[in-house]
């Protein structure tokens, strides 16, 4: 998500679905980009938190206690043990993604601004 954003666009749709991992972990191919948005999208930020919330959804499935829990253990200062540690992965900001290239300008995205 942070390096599509580096490159000016976010996926819209970013789930377990569309997110493929080779056997060994070491390729990932992302799919589905029809809905794929400008990082300048009014609702960019919008977008872009969907997605970071599906995909770290997606992992708390796999670990031992929900996000949710995470969040109420953390507050209280009870982290215990989980198989994602999700602290370790704080979650992304839109605002402090610096974009390196706008392939956003180049396919022209929806939400794409020509002059800034």
């Amino acid at each position: 998500m942070v390096n599509f954003a580096k490159h000016g666009l976010i996926h819209g749709d970013y789930n377990e679905f569309n997110i493929m991992v080779n056997e060994d972990g070491t390729k990932v191919t992302v799919i589905d980009f029809p809905q794929c948005i400008s990082i300048k999208h009014p609702n960019a930020k919008f977008y872009f938190n969907r997605d970071v919330e599906c995909v770290y959804k997606y992992f708390d499935k796999l670990a031992e206690k929900s996000y949710i829990e995470y969040l109420k253990n953390k507050e209280e200062g009870d982290m215990g043990e989980r198989k994602f540690k999700v602290e370790e992965y704080p979650m992304p900001e839109l605002d402090t993604i610096e974009p390196e290239f706008r392939l956003d300008h180049e396919i022209k995205t929806v939400g794409h601004i020509t002059l800034e």
